[in-house]
């Protein structure tokens, strides 16, 4: 249960409470013959839609509810509990600032899949260096050292002693075609090694590119949608002023903030979009800086 939950939950709330007080007024005033049974029946169908999505909002927030739990190591009664004490101190978070621009692109390889990729590179090029050298001569040198005497009495003397170094030179003649195909089978690793590696960079700059055109879209939405709500709370004020000066009835002040809470929770919607676009924008990009 986030900031977000607790406000989407807040925010439907305040739909449904005024829309049931409409779906009271508005059933009096047909008993008594002044609207259409049409118009109860709209709001019988509003209401119900928004009831309808409690429930959907109850199983998510228990889903992420037991997601935290395991985060934080907390069984969920108790993490349930803390949250709730401090429920009416939570907002939704502001969008963080986007990441800088000219950041460069090495940045991308700070991804773990890039960094993986690069390693399985190395470790291929660094086989096939293995496969070359095994076809090479071998020389190495070997050496002897002790005492040699056929008297006991004499056997640790200095004169008694011996030694001898002589080089061997081993040739891979027999095994030449056998390296030659390990030489190519690592050549052939080393390729698909270096093709894999550039499939990820190109993965990754899709990740970034399509990071960076979902936040710029979404905030486009989100100004746009604040906007909306900013012109919906002026239309409640007037239409509370109108019903204070006896201009306006009830139902409209009713109906005015019923659709103040509905563009609010578009404007919520589209700020927590706005802040998991940041933060997969961040991720795309590997982090470290």
């Amino acid at each position: 249960m986030g900031e977000f939950e607790l406000a989407i939950r807040g925010l439907l709330k305040s739909q449904i409470e005024p829309l049931a007080q409409s779906l009271q007024i508005t059933q009096q005033a047909v008993q008594a013959g002044e609207l259409a049974a049409s118009e109860l029946a709209r709001l019988r169908n509003a209401l119900s839609n928004l009831q309808a999505d409690e429930p959907l909002l109850a199983q998510s927030r228990r889903q992420n509810l037991l997601a935290l739990s395991v985060l934080t190591a907390l069984p969920a009664a108790e993490l349930q509990e803390r949250l709730e004490q401090n429920a009416e101190g939570m907002s939704v978070p502001p969008v963080p600032p986007p990441p800088p621009s000219g950041l460069p692109a090495d940045l991308m390889r700070h991804r773990p899949d890039v960094i993986a990729a690069e390693r399985d590179w190395a470790a291929a090029n660094a086989e096939v260096g293995v496969a070359v050298a095994l076809q090479y001569p071998r020389l190495n040198l070997i050496g002897s050292a002790g005492w040699n005497s056929i008297h006991s009495d004499n056997l640790l003397d200095s004169a008694s002693r011996m030694w001898s170094v002589g080089p061997a030179l081993s040739l891979p003649i027999f095994e030449s075609g056998r390296l030659q195909n390990q030489e190519r089978a690592a050549r052939a690793n080393l390729q698909a090694a270096q093709a894999q590696y550039h499939k990820t960079l190109l993965a990754a700059v899709a990740d970034v590119d399509g990071a960076l055109q979902r936040l710029a879209q979404n905030e486009q939405r989100r100004v746009q949608l604040v906007q909306a709500e900013q012109a919906q709370a002026t239309v409640l004020r007037l239409t509370q002023r109108q019903w204070a000066a006896g201009e306006a009835a009830r139902l409209n002040v009713l109906e005015a903030q019923r659709a103040l809470a509905a563009q609010t929770d578009l404007s919520v919607q589209a700020q927590a979009q706005s802040v998991l676009n940041v933060v997969a924008l961040y991720k795309a990009l590997g982090g470290g800086f």
